[in-house]
């Protein structure tokens, strides 16, 4: 069976030898390295990059919104519970000692007690006596006058 040839101005033949070029340079670029197993070696356009890099700033904002920033204010807020339950249970304790002493000076007894202690009320009849504290020891300066003042103040007339 004869095989067919395309004539040298014919379609096929002219699809022939774009394929044969198309496989001489992607060969060319296989020794040269430039095709990377990309097929026929595109490089890719600058424009590709930026946008690349702008996803990635973009994407990383999003986590730094979505994350950080919230985990941030709730450990803010999470030390604030703390120090506001930490005076609450002093507040409570206070409140607890006056309720204690609220209950105290309900009785008669207390009240005598805490009158004669802070105010030195006596009852009908009572004779009350105050005994001062000790004068304290004067520390006179040396020099003329004070220097005789010992002496004078032992002797006896």
């Amino acid at each position: 069976m004869p095989t067919a040839t395309a004539a040298p101005g014919s379609l096929s033949a002219q699809l022939k030898r774009e394929r044969a070029e198309r496989a001489e340079r992607d060969a060319k670029d296989a020794k040269s390295g430039k095709g990377g197993g990309e097929g026929r070696g595109r490089k890719r356009h600058p424009i590709a990059y930026g946008m690349w890099f702008a996803l990635i700033v973009v994407v990383t904002i999003g986590v730094l919104v979505v994350a950080v920033f919230p985990t941030r204010s709730w450990l803010q807020q999470r030390s604030a519970v703390t120090e506001a339950e930490r005076k609450l249970a002093v507040i409570e304790t206070e409140n607890a000692r006056l309720d204690a002493r609220i209950t105290a000076l309900q009785d008669p007894a207390e009240i005598e007690r805490v009158a004669r202690e802070k105010y030195g009320l006596v009852k009908p009849g009572e004779t009350a006596f105050a005994i001062l504290p000790a004068p304290a020891a004067s520390v006179l300066p040396a020099g003329f006058p004070f220097n005789l003042l010992p002496g004078l103040l032992d002797q006896k007339p």
